[in-house]
């Protein structure tokens, strides 16, 4: 965990190649879904959360939803970063759509994640990539725009009943929101949006 928060936040170095890029996601992805997972159920378990943790079952229960959750937030980086990198692709949209679907492939290729979507990968990344089409008809969003995407969905794989959760999504949207902005300034300091342009999709000889 030390060493995961010092790459979080130390001295930042920049992204250079596809390896950095695929660990850069992979490790901000999963502070922010970690982080919302685990802070909104220990609030919600207040006293109780040590004797929760304890519990095989809850155990369980709770990684399953860091999962899923990472899931969703993964999606939600990966189309931040396409609203970043979009102005710098000319006529290559459909190029970067394709790329960054690759990218997040390669992502969660780097685990065995015990939890498949509905459909499998494959429809899960035709989906983002239908995602990113759609967003690209238009104006890039904001992170704030994109961020309340996987907020919403990380409230509904919350492992906290609903009568005790109900009124609390405009919260957990908003902890995702703030988590993400710190995200989307990582993305401005570490990568280069014109050489990760490049790497993404090379230049045609």
């Amino acid at each position: 965990m030390l060493s995961m928060l010092k790459r979080l936040f130390g001295k930042s170095q920049p992204v250079t190649n596809h390896a950095e890029l695929v660990d850069f996601l992979d490790r901000h992805t999963s502070f922010v879904s970690q982080k919302c997972v685990t802070e909104y159920c220990r609030s919600k378990a207040g006293l109780n959360w040590d004797k929760l943790m304890l519990e095989a079952d809850f155990i369980d229960v709770i990684n399953v939803s860091r999962w899923q959750a990472y899931v969703h937030v993964l999606d939600d980086i990966v189309v931040m970063l396409e609203a970043l990198l979009r102005p710098h692709c000319e006529n290559r949209l459909e190029e970067l759509a394709n790329a960054l679907v690759v990218l997040e492939s390669d992502v969660i290729k780097r685990h065995t994640i015990p939890i498949i979507p509905e459909g499998g990968w494959s429809e899960h990344l035709h989906e983002l990539k239908s995602r990113i089409g759609f967003l690209q008809e238009g104006p890039p969003h904001s992170t704030r725009e994109i961020a309340k995407v996987s907020g919403e969905k990380v409230f509904k794989v919350l492992p906290i009943h609903s009568r005790l959760s109900h009124y609390d999504q405009e919260l957990v949207v908003n902890s995702v929101r703030f988590l993400m902005m710190g995200v989307h300034g990582k993305i401005l300091e570490q990568i280069d949006f014109k050489q990760a342009v490049d790497m993404l999709i090379p230049p045609a000889l």
